[in-house]
């Protein structure tokens, strides 16, 4: 029910109330009687249930009871019409909601199903949305449901380990699943559900224990994200190196780890005042400087010329393997 709707209802309810207290006012002056009596005797006049009166009337006391049956019945009708209009409505559009949310599900196609809709779930389901990458959302909790359909999200609830659920979301159809459920037991056996009913699934997971992420890769996972590793590494590399000003971490194979990171150059920085070529001759050819972003007015020039000059404040873009690059870190700072 909408706030116009809602308002109307409300307007017809105090309507009501107004009759029956002028009613129960009317006849406590007009007749003499007491306020319950007057109260009963409104009640039954605009209800007209036809029962005697409390007492006999006087001809005013009849003339006010006319008045009263008239605007109460006008009043009872008008609020008993809208009542039953807004049920009325509400259960047609909650069935046209509901089968516009079977009609969703049964077309959509080439997805991604995010299982889960925690912190780490629901920003991943932001990152689609902004790319207008379509995908579903399941998890078992009605208030997390809740939440993803009231972002605009396509929402189901219901145990993402189960077969029936993963059907439901189209997994036959689905471009690739997203696992963050809270266990790795919950994402092992989701995904090992995934993987029964579409063999060509993409997956990435998530994962508690790092022991765990070799299981994870021998039941099909494309993608595993240790994110207690993940952000370990990230604050220790913050904490040891405070010019660092952000940091995509990209795993290229079992042992080896390639790093884009922005580092700021501090006035202090042996770097103030070197160009490109000259960081790259200290830094060696394992470290590449792919974009400089200039303090001065806060462009990014990526690929920059050899001859470019460093100054403080710029933020170096760069990229490189872990130890090399903490080897760069450490020459300029």
């Amino acid at each position: 029910m909408d706030v116009y709707h809602k308002k109307h209802l409300f307007r017809s309810l105090s309507l009501v109330l107004a009759i029956l207290l002028i009613g129960t006012l009317g006849y406590h002056f007009i007749e003499g009687w007491g306020i319950w009596d007057s109260f009963y005797m409104t009640v039954i006049t605009i209800t007209t249930v036809g029962y005697r009166e409390v007492a006999p009337l006087s001809d005013l006391g009849k003339a006010f009871t006319v008045f009263l049956i008239f605007s109460g019945m006008g009043a009872i009708f008008y609020f008993a019409t809208l009542l039953i209009q807004f049920t009325i409505e509400g259960e047609l559009y909650g069935s046209i909601k509901r089968r516009r949310w079977f009609k969703q599900l049964e077309e959509i196609k080439n997805h991604f199903i995010i299982c889960g809709f925690g912190r780490v779930g629901s920003h991943t389901a932001e990152e689609f949305a902004k790319a207008n990458i379509p995908f579903l959302v399941i998890d078992i909790s009605p208030d997390a449901i809740s939440l993803a359909r009231s972002l605009g999200y396509l929402a189901l609830q219901g145990d993402a380990t189960d077969e029936e659920i993963l059907r439901l979301a189209g997994v036959e159809r689905a471009r690739g699943m997203i696992s963050c459920l809270p266990s790795d037991a919950l994402n092992l056996y989701a995904i090992l559900t995934a993987r029964l009913l579409n063999p060509n699934l993409y997956i990435v997971s998530r994962v508690e224990h790092e022991e765990a992420e070799e299981k994870f890769i021998k039941i099909g996972v494309n993608k595993v994200v240790s994110l207690h590793s993940t952000a370990g590494r990230h604050m220790a590399r913050l904490a040891l190196n405070p010019s660092i000003e952000g940091t995509m971490d990209i795993p290229v194979g079992p042992n080896l780890r390639i790093l884009l990171e922005g580092i700021e150059v501090f006035p202090s920085s042996p770097c103030i005042g070197k160009t490109i070529s000259d960081i790259k001759k200290v830094c060696g050819k394992d470290v590449e400087v792919i974009g400089l972003k200039k303090a001065k007015d806060d462009n990014v020039i990526w690929n920059p010329q050899p001859s470019t000059s460093v100054e403080a404040n710029d933020i170096l873009i760069v990229a490189g393997s872990t130890e090399e690059l903490l080897k760069f870190m450490q020459t300029k700072s």
